[in-house]
This record gives structure tokens, C-alpha cells and sequence, in this order.
């Protein structure tokens, strides 16, 4: 059980190890970052069946205590209806925490964080699979007490398409990156150089490749660079409604600058990001935008799109462009090739601008709107952070 007076937190974990790749690693990082923090909580993680005896991504030291619960899986809005509250409840959670689907018939408190509803504002961004996927969502987050989004733009688009009630109460909680992104070392650069056989210099993309992420938007920019020796590397899969880049490249006589690297495995992601000399994150429509973030924190310049929530997230540490125009986009593409102070500044700018995102300061964040929790701090990890409500920065 958990400490005396404290809540019992349930979280759903069924995108632990599988899933939307943004609750994928939200789930993940939070859920580490809470029991580092908060040891003398009890948290019980729900899992598909076939997950529940599989080694949890993080270490758990005493005296935390986290219980794992398998959720008989139906269908993802099958699970919210009826798996997930039935598990919930036989558990005595006191505390719910969801993502996207609220679990109606909850008895526990139910926290509900939502990535972004990009699919109303953006709909041909998506397949028809993810669109009646999201279809239910806006019934089922009538039943969270409180809604969280990642950034202020995700909670615009919520009440403007009318996703919150009277009743329910919302708070804007950014998303964190690893602190391996900070502590690229000239060692982690040579050692990725020579894993991947990387140029000398390059221009950088992680993300997922599909349409929304404006891919065949980037590659035109490249072609129309003055500087025609910049290579690009892709780094990704594809998800979503995807975008195969491999004919685009051909049509545009780039098979000799842009090479598709695949899916990156995250440790070799930082010293990815440090060996480039600009990111470019040129995407239409974003609820948070966490590569731009981690490149920042690796402390490579980045060149992003002026649309979503990407200016709220960056602030003054990047390059903005419009996302629609090829000719802006390869522009600024030459500026950050060639203009060295501008990298200089951006590089300071960014890793500055990137200490305000830690996954450490999203769980205390998160932790601050679970009720009874101000009983945790006389009984939990001093080093928990007492960070300021206060979210972004200009």
C-alpha cells in the first residue's frame, strides 16, 4: 500500500511497450520519472496480457511499490469502456492516469492526457484507421475530472472543438526529453560516425514518415539549395498515413544526397543529433514537437515550421519557416549550412531553451494535480523538484 495518506496512483499502461508512439514514450518516461520521485507512493500499471511479465523499462527501488495488472485487451475503445474500469476499480486505485480515452464507470479521481486533436483541424493528415480510432474520444474525455494537454496550441483546439466540460478542469504539462541529449560527449559523436558511416557534415530529420511530418516538403527544399553538396539523412519509420520518400528522392535526382538511415535505436539517438550541423523539423501541424527539443539539447541548430504548437515550444532558440513554402524552407537550410555565428547562437539559444523540458518536471507537474498530494511531501524523495506551475517560457 502506499504511504499513510497518500494516493494509490493507477496508470494505463498498455502503450508501454507497444502503440502511438507518443504515448508510447510519454507512458514510459512519466511513469520512471514518478517513481523516482514519489518512492513512498503504491502505483499499480495496466498492461495487456501478454506485457504484464515483461521487464519494466526503468528500475524500481525500495520502498516504491508498483503493482502490474493485466487488462483484458478487446478493442481500444472496448478496453476503455469495460476492461480497464473493471481492472481500475478491483484495484482501489485512487487515481487514474489515461491517455486520449477517459474510462467512463471509474470510481478513482481520473487524470486524461491528451497529445494533440489534430485530426479534427487536420483530417487529411491521417489514415482511416486513426480517424475512427479518434472518433470516440470526444464522448469518452467527458468522463476525466481533469484534462492535460502538452502544450497551450492542444488546449485551444480542445475547447474550440468542443472537447471540455463545465466540470473538468485543465492544465497545460509539457512533454521532456531524456537528459542523455544534454551529455553528448565528442566520444558518443565519433563512435555513431563511424557505426553509421556518416558524412562529415549533414543536415538531420527524425520523426515518423508520413504526410504530416511534410517530408516530400524537405526533400524539395533540399533540391533547391544553393549549397548542393548538403546531404540529408532521414531517420525514421514509416507510421500513420505514410509518405514513402524513396520515389521523391529519385524524381528529384537526390539519390546521391539523401540517405534513409530507419529506425535509430534511442541510444544512439543523442550523439545522432550532435554529429549534424542543423535539424530540420519542417512539419504541418504538431501538438508538442519533441525531436526539435532534443536536437536543441544535443546542441544542433534547428530549423522548424512557424505553424502548431512548434513557435510555443521553441520559443526564440530556432529558425522558422513556413512549412508550405519550398523556396523559405531551402533558404533558411543554406543560412544554417553555411552562416556559422547563426549556428553559434542557435546552438546557445536551444540548449538553453531545452533545460525547461525534463520528464522529471512533467511527472512533478502531473503529480501536482493529483488530489492529496501535497501529503507527499513530508514523506518522499527531498531531491523531488518543487518547480513553479509556470509552463513555457517565452
Amino acid at each position: 500500500r502506499a504511504g499513510p495518506g497518500l494516493p494509490r496512483i493507477g496508470i494505463d499502461a498498455r502503450w508501454l511497450f507497444s502503440g502511438n508512439p507518443s504515448g508510447r514514450v510519454w507512458v514510459r518516461e512519466v511513469t520512471r520519472a514518478l517513481v523516482e520521485q514519489y518512492p513512498h507512493h503504491a502505483y499499480v500499471l495496466f498492461h495487456r496480457p501478454s506485457e504484464v511479465a515483461r521487464p519494466l523499462p526503468f528500475d524500481v527501488a525500495p520502498p516504491t511499490q508498483v503493482t502490474r495488472v493485466p487488462v483484458r485487451s478487446l478493442t481500444g475503445l472496448g478496453t476503455a469502456l469495460w476492461s480497464l474500469p473493471a481492472a481500475a476499480n478491483r484495484a482501489e486505485v485512487d487515481v487514474l492516469v489515461t491517455q486520449y480515452y477517459a474510462a467512463p464507470r471509474v470510481r478513482a479521481h481520473q487524470i486524461t492526457v491528451v497529445h494533440d486533436v489534430l485530426f479534427e483541424s487536420k483530417p487529411d493528415y491521417f489514415s482511416r484507421r486513426q480517424r475512427l480510432y479518434f472518433r470516440p474520444m470526444r464522448r469518452m474525455l467527458r468522463a476525466a475530472d481533469t484534462i492535460v494537454t502538452v502544450s497551450t496550441y492542444v488546449t485551444h483546439d480542445l475547447k474550440r472543438y468542443g472537447y471540455v466540460q463545465p466540470h473538468q478542469s485543465l492544465a497545460v504539462v509539457p512533454n521532456g526529453i531524456n537528459p542523455a541529449f544534454a551529455k553528448v560527449t565528442a566520444q558518443d559523436v565519433v563512435a555513431v560516425r563511424e557505426r553509421y558511416q556518416l558524412p562529415e557534415a549533414f543536415l538531420l530529420y527524425v520523426g515518423r514518415l508520413n504526410v504530416r511530418k511534410n517530408i516530400d516538403g524537405l526533400l524539395t527544399a533540399v533540391s533547391e539549395m544553393r549549397h548542393q553538396e548538403a546531404p540529408l539523412l532521414l531517420a525514421g519509420s514509416a507510421e500513420g498515413r505514410t509518405f514513402d520518400p524513396r520515389a521523391y528522392i529519385e524524381a528529384l535526382g537526390l539519390h546521391d544526397r539523401v540517405r534513409l538511415l530507419g529506425f535509430v535505436p534511442d541510444k544512439d539517438l543523442p550523439a545522432l543529433y550532435g554529429a549534424a550541423r542543423a535539424f530540420a523539423y519542417v512539419s504541418h501541424a504538431e501538438g508538442f514537437g519533441l525531436p526539435p527539443v532534443e536536437a536543441m539539447a544535443a546542441g544542433t541548430p534547428v530549423v522548424v515550421s512557424n505553424t502548431t504548437s512548434l513557435p510555443e515550444v521553441c520559443g526564440d532558440a530556432a529558425l522558422y519557416v513556413s512549412p508550405t513554402d519550398q523556396s523559405a524552407i531551402a533558404r533558411a537550410l543554406d543560412r544554417v549550412w553555411d552562416d556559422l555565428p547563426l549556428r553559434h547562437r542557435l546552438t546557445k539559444a536551444g540548449r538553453a531553451r531545452a533545460t525547461q523540458f525534463s520528464w522529471t518536471r512533467t511527472a512533478d507537474l502531473l503529480m501536482r494535480l493529483v488530489p492529496g498530494h501535497e501529503n507527499a511531501s513530508m514523506q518522499d524523495d527531498p531531491r523531488a523538484p518543487n518547480t513553479p506551475s509556470s509552463l513555457f517560457s517565452a
